[in-house]
């Protein structure tokens, strides 16, 4: 049995018991998802209620998909890492009772715990990383489901996150094929916006501009369709990216403006997607301040936030642009040498802080 199956069945089940109370366990999870981009303090109170509402009820199936659940949205809805390893573990750890054999929610307990090392420090985590999906991928045998897609879209991020660019391409051109094969699938357009996002990054880090103007057009016709304003934003920045590039400065400026109000109406903090779209656009006018501006915002939603590896690239950066632009960081090095030393594995680091010295 799937998670939508189960889902579904619990749903009809108590509904002729006509078990109103018991009826949130499957109804909190579709109503956490609606305030994801308006109210992400809410999505996460929402499943913590409905995790304390199944132990209430002993209900250890829905206790833990919800707990699971509620990491998930600190991860992607508030982009905080703070503690969420120990959470996730606590929770793959239950899942390996003998009561949990035939739970439906075994992958996304997993895939908690996968993201929760990929987004503290994805390098540091590698080895705990390709476990979870090992595990993962047994876990899923054959099925086809929105768990198979979940599975690629961890292959593709582990990619962006090593920055292997190449890779990434690939594997987000296979889930785009994937996708297409199984277009029918309930929510299948969410991943394809997701994935059209994803490639839209990786075509501007490999500096292709013709992929970059096809999957923006592909995503923004998806996006019209899906209700995503996050990954519309994140879009429109793109879509600025490649006009500018083609010397079209006032569409771009104009996407770029519209990208930026719509990120301001959301309570979602932007993806590294968005602040990587935002920055190349400026980067391309060769405006390095106003792209040292856009790093800044970036730090901000980073702090104290336990984004260990991500924390770090975002100060090195600044650190480039501030020697570029001959401003005193003597700080800022240390401070990018701080953030080093929260890494697992913190040596390479270290030795790129030494090319971020000011210049004499």
């Amino acid at each position: 049995m799937n998670l939508r199956a189960w889902f579904e069945q619990t749903r009809v089940a108590l509904g002729r018991r006509e078990d109103r109370d018991r009826l949130r366990l499957p109804a909190a999870y579709h109503e956490a998802y609606q305030y994801r981009e308006t109210d992400p303090d809410r999505s996460v109170a929402i499943l913590t209620e409905a995790r304390d509402l199944a132990r209430r009820y002993d209900e250890p199936w829905w206790e833990v998909f919800h707990d699971a659940a509620r990491i998930s949205a600190l991860i992607h809805y508030k982009r905080d890492c703070r503690n969420v390893i120990d959470l996730a573990t606590r929770c793959a750890l239950e899942i390996r009772k003998p009561g949990f054999a035939q739970f439906p929610g075994r992958v996304r307990v997993l895939d908690a715990l996968l993201c929760a090392y990929l987004c503290c420090d994805a390098e540091g985590y590698g080895e705990a990383i390709r476990d979870s999906l090992d595990q993962m991928e047994r876990e899923l045998g054959d099925r086809v489901d929105d768990d198979r897609f979940l599975f690629h879209a961890r292959r593709r991020m582990i990619a962006i996150e090593n920055e292997q660019w190449d890779e990434a391409h690939g594997l987000g051109m296979r889930e785009i094929d994937l996708i297409g094969q199984n277009r029918d699938l309930p929510g299948i357009l969410d991943y394809a916006l997701f994935t059209w996002c994803a490639l839209c990054q990786i075509a501007f880090r490999r500096k292709n501009w013709v992929h970059l103007a096809d999957f923006v057009a592909k995503g923004e016709a998806t996006a019209v369709r899906c209700g995503h304003r996050c990954e519309e934003a994140e879009l429109n920045a793109w879509n600025a990216v490649a006009d500018r590039y083609a010397g079209r400065e006032e569409k771009g400026r104009a996407e770029l403006d519209r990208a930026e109000a719509t990120m301001r109406s959301l309570r979602m903090p932007p993806k590294p997607g968005f602040f990587d779209a935002v920055a190349a656009y400026f980067e391309l006018g060769h405006q390095t301040h106003e792209e040292l501006q856009v790093r800044d915002r970036e730090l901000g939603v980073l702090a104290d936030r336990q984004r260990h590896l991500h924390e770090f690239r975002v100060r090195a950066e600044r650190c480039r642009l501030l020697r570029k632009l001959n401003r005193p960081h003597d700080e800022d090095v240390e401070r990018t040498r701080e953030s080093a030393r929260r890494l697992r594995f913190p040596e390479k680091h270290l030795r790129e802080i030494d090319g971020l010295q000011p210049v004499g």
